[in-house]
């Protein structure tokens, strides 16, 4: 197994964990889930917080697609439609600790895979 192949079956476990089905071929490389989640967070980043506490409850994955922040990994748009724990934050604090954990533990997991 590649290190690739284990980053996105972790993905994918990890993903479950929180309530959400995904399968492999929804998770793209681990280059592009960092560019997207980086691009949202330094997009979030810049808001200020009476900003932020306005559109936290709301469902801004449209205005996420059209702009184009999703392009990169078309998947999180059904992950984050919904907006499914309440908070934008939330969710994507969700998500990104997913994908770190699945970064992080890809080298070993792939290693014990035959």
């Amino acid at each position: 197994m590649t290190e690739d192949e284990a980053f996105k079956e972790l993905a994918v476990q990890n993903l479950a964990g929180f309530g959400w089905t995904l399968t492999t071929a929804d998770i793209p490389d681990s280059q592009s889930v960092d560019t997207v989640m980086n691009r949202l967070l330094s997009w979030w980043g810049t808001l200020d917080g009476d900003t932020k506490d306005i559109i936290n409850a709301s469902d801004i994955t449209d205005g996420l697609w059209g702009k184009g922040y999703l392009t990169e990994w078309p998947a999180l748009y059904t992950l984050t439609k919904g907006n499914p724990f309440g908070r934008v934050s939330a969710t994507l604090e969700d998500v990104r600790m997913s994908m770190e954990n699945a970064k992080t533990r890809a080298p070993d997991y792939a290693a014990q895979q035959p």
